[in-house]
Parts: structure tokens; sequence; C-alpha cells
């Protein structure tokens, strides 16, 4: 959070606002960053914290909510330009995986108008504790009978000579071990997932490099 507040964050945007959602804590609630009153940050209770993050977003004014997690980096012109393509009601906008029981896979991020957000709320007793929050919002998807807008993400992999990025909705994967080649040919993403599995201290210097490079 304090890599992202130093880096894509770091600035305002028009007409944007980041608002960081974390587990109960006894830091103080801030303008910035909201904690949950009574969950923490277990796996366990993500899809609680999600919906109590959906139930407190609603005591704020927004049209659109894009929901991206901590291990990303996010380019806000692109995201602002993007969503001005989007319809303005019953919209979720994700990656759906594929298979038998497919869903709407959280990794990829999301995209939300808020009138499903009200809807979600709304609709409560129907939202899944039991399950992760991607697992819930498909529930809830399909129970309000949403089609879900294909979403367009980016992730980058670490690799022994550079990084390999995965491309969904939008050009061509490809690899590359000069960052200054990323914004060029990630052009019109604004999702980037950095989370590196094997060390996650490498997130937090592939979020330094592309707010180096891309602007």
């Amino acid at each position: 959070m304090e890599c992202s507040q130093e880096t894509w964050d770091k600035e305002p945007y028009p007409n944007t606002r980041t608002l960081y959602y974390c587990g109960k804590s006894e830091i103080p609630n801030s303008e910035r960053v909201f904690h949950s009153p009574q969950y923490n940050e277990d796996l366990s209770q993500l899809a609680m914290r999600t919906l109590e993050a959906f139930e407190y977003s609603l005591t704020l004014d927004w049209d659109f909510m894009a929901r991206p997690h901590s291990s990303t980096y996010v380019h806000k012109p692109n995201l602002v330009a993007h969503i001005e393509t989007l319809p303005k009601t019953n919209l979720i906008s994700g990656l759906m995986t594929s298979g038998p029981e497919p869903f709407i896979w959280g990794g990829g991020h999301y995209i939300f108008s808020r009138d499903v957000i009200e809807r979600i709320v709304e609709q409560k007793e129907q939202w899944r504790n039991d399950l992760m929050e991607d697992g819930s919002i498909t529930v809830m998807s399909r129970y309000f009978n949403i089609p879900v807008h294909p979403g367009k993400t980016s992730t980058i992999d670490q690799k022994p000579n550079g990084y390999d990025v995965l491309l969904y909705n939008g050009g061509e994967n490809f690899s590359f071990t000069d960052f200054a080649e990323f914004p060029e040919k990630a052009k019109g993403h604004f999702y980037v997932r950095l989370k590196q599995d094997f060390d996650r201290s490498q997130d937090l210097l592939i979020m330094r490099e592309l707010d180096r490079v891309w602007k």
C-alpha cells in the first residue's frame, strides 16, 4: 500500500479517488485508508470484507468502482479512458475462467457500475461468505442475470533473463528486459498484476520501475 501511494497513486487524477480497504487495525482510518471494524486480513474473511467494503463505498459519491488488488499497478489515465467506453449501468467487468464451472477470476480485477453494488448490498442475503470473493461476485452476477463484460488486464512474471507479460483482451503477449519497452507494448492496458510468489519484494521493484517509465 505504501509503495502504491509512492508510485501510481502519488498524484491525484481528475474524477478519480483511491480508497485502500484493509483489515481490522488499531491504526485510525483516514481519507485514503479505511480499516474494517470487525474483519482481519485472513483469506477466510475476504468475502466478508469485500461485502463490507461495498457497503461502505455507498456512503461515497461515485459512478464506477475499479477494484484491483494490492499487488497491482494501476495506470489511471488508461483506466479512465477505458471506463469511458463501458456501459454506465448493469456493469460487471472481469475475466471469466474456463472449465465446467467458470467464475470471474479475482486475479483479473473488476470494474462495477454503482447500480450493481447497490443491488448487491440490497440483496446481501444472497452473498456467499463461504466462498472467495470472486466466487461470491460470480454468484451475484448470476442471481441478477448480469452478463460479465470482458475485462482487460495484464500480468508480469519475472524470469531469469527478463520478464514475461500476458495481456488479456488487448494486444499480444511479450517479453522484455528493459522496462522502457513496457508502455508501448502494453498500450491501452491499465491493470498490471505484479505478484511474484517466489519473492514478494520484487512486487515493489516492478511497481517502482513501471512508475519510472509509464506516464
